[in-house]
């Protein structure tokens, strides 16, 4: 079954959502990640600002056009449905994907009802839909050196490593044997997270004839978390030359010389202290402590906790800040407008500002709605951070009500053109694809084209009081700070 070219850009729209404060927000390298577990080779580069790396797409895509790019070939191959069950079975809140998704398909005769609960049985029908899905997306032309390294290692992956669930996170577990008591502890702990719904990658679980070698290397890359579990014999294997702790020490030293930052590699202390059972550069890291048998489950669920990057204790609601003690007043406009409220107030307008290229914003304005900027969506998303942000403030009544009163229209126009805005070929422009020629597609893209066109003129004349004010009572260099950003952006 397949989507019409609309109903793909309106699942784009859903998958690769635009709003960072939504349960199911995926990041760039999340996104690809997810295309890569239906058979693509992209990639997510951090350097030389590529981002999004694909073989056949380009760099430097937005998470939008990549999103629309890989459906619409998973749409060509009659496998985006199950492209679309997948991204709900993975979502952190499905019945929400599962509502705006089948609002996004109205169109299509077919729909979704639940998330699937991925339970072993269930877990092997998805990887063979899985495999279904690689098979139909094999190249109709000749592949790369690059794409077929990518594969290969893919092929090789699954065949020491297993068929592994794409939404479980994956634990590698690094030990010494240091004797029988011990493996079998490292065994206990390892059956724990598997039924605590981990995916757990242990020596002991392999089947025999897989080399150690490939399953060290391959399974700390594709690990999510790496516990390693320190001995004092662990430490002094580690220092040798022969054996499986010194190999796994250096694959996981070069993971930590590449990103020194990482919350990948987990200490989890059994004997000895931290000094005597560790190797230098893994003894500095915060970890658990499993020495003490009565505080195991303590400790255990601890660990749990930081394998999901969750904190052992919730913070709490932040309260009133102490340094600004001021009395309760029912009007904000008997605040005294102190010097440091007012540098505050030029702080979060040059922060805004610095963001936004008024010369931009008022050509859109200007213009039908038909073709818009990318950078009048990228700003939006950026104000939209910051001003939603727990740090963000205005004292000045007057000013925080432009403000909000401007921000809040520009965040209409963007919410209503969500699922009607669609990569142009113009490069750097998004085109309302349901208009062409004074044409409309239908009746309800006409009617949301003309909300937009409203709301535009509301947007206008808001700008013009927000700049008015600023002027008259701030220095804020619109010309300078417009043209940097601008700079910054295309």
């Amino acid at each position: 079954m397949t989507l019409s070219e609309s109903s793909i850009h309106k699942v784009a729209s859903v998958i690769a959502s635009k709003d960072p404060s939504s349960p199911n927000y995926m990041r760039g390298p999340e996104l690809v990640k997810f295309f890569n577990s239906l058979g693509f080779s992209d990639s997510y580069e951090f350097t030389e600002g590529k981002g999004i790396v694909t073989p056949d797409m380009g760099d430097n895509l937005s998470r939008l056009n990549y999103t629309i790019g890989r459906l619409t070939v998973l749409n060509q191959k009659n496998s985006v449905k199950n492209a679309i069950q997948r991204y709900i079975d993975i979502s952190n809140a499905p019945q929400q994907s599962v509502s705006e998704i089948n609002q996004a398909i109205e169109e299509a005769d077919f729909s979704f009802a639940t998330a699937r609960k991925l339970d072993v049985v269930q877990t092997v029908v998805a990887q063979e839909i899985e495999k279904e899905t690689v098979e139909n997306l094999k190249p109709s032309t000749p592949m790369s050196q690059a794409d077929k390294l990518q594969q290969a290692k893919q092929k090789l992956m699954r065949e020491v490593l297993g068929d592994i669930p794409c939404d479980r996170i994956v634990v590698f577990i690094s030990y010494s044997w240091d004797s029988e008591q011990h493996k079998n502890w490292v065994a206990v702990l390892a059956d724990k997270l598997t039924d605590s719904g981990y995916y757990v990658l242990l020596d002991q679980y392999n089947e025999s004839g897989v080399q150690l070698e490939l399953f060290m290397d391959l399974g700390i890359e594709r690990a999510d978390k790496v516990l390693v579990i320190g001995t004092p014999w662990y430490k002094m294997k580690s220092l040798t030359t022969s054996g499986g702790a010194p190999y796994e020490g250096a694959i996981i030293r070069y993971a930590l010389y590449q990103d020194i930052g990482t919350k990948k590699i987990v200490p989890c202390l059994k004997d000895g202290s931290y000094g005597e059972s560790f190797p230098g550069f893994i003894g500095g890291r915060a970890g658990f402590d499993f020495t003490n048998e009565a505080t195991f489950d303590t400790e255990y669920e601890r660990l749990c906790n930081a394998l999901v990057n969750r904190p052992s204790r919730q913070r709490p609601k932040l309260g009133p800040n102490p340094l600004y003690n001021t009395p309760k007043v029912d009007d904000p406009n008997e605040l005294k407008y102190t010097d440091f409220r007012r540098d505050n107030d030029i702080k979060w307008l040059t922060t805004l500002f610095s963001n936004f290229s008024i010369y931009r914003v008022e050509k859109y304005l200007d213009n039908s709605p038909e073709q818009v900027e990318d950078i009048i969506f990228e700003s939006h998303d950026i104000w939209n951070k910051i001003i939603n942000s727990m740090t963000f403030r205005l004292y000045q009544p007057e000013l925080k009500e432009l403000v909000l009163d401007f921000y809040s229209t520009w965040h209409e126009i963007v919410k209503k053109g969500l699922n009607y805005y669609g990569p142009s070929k113009v490069p750097n422009y998004f085109t309302f694809y349901g208009y062409a020629a004074d044409m409309f597609k239908t009746s309800e893209h006409e009617k949301v084209f003309f909300e937009i066109c409203k709301k535009m003129d509301d947007m206008k004349q808001t700008l013009s009081k927000l700049v008015e004010y600023v002027k008259d009572h701030y220095e804020i260099d619109f010309d300078t700070l417009s043209r940097k950003f601008e700079k910054s952006i295309l």
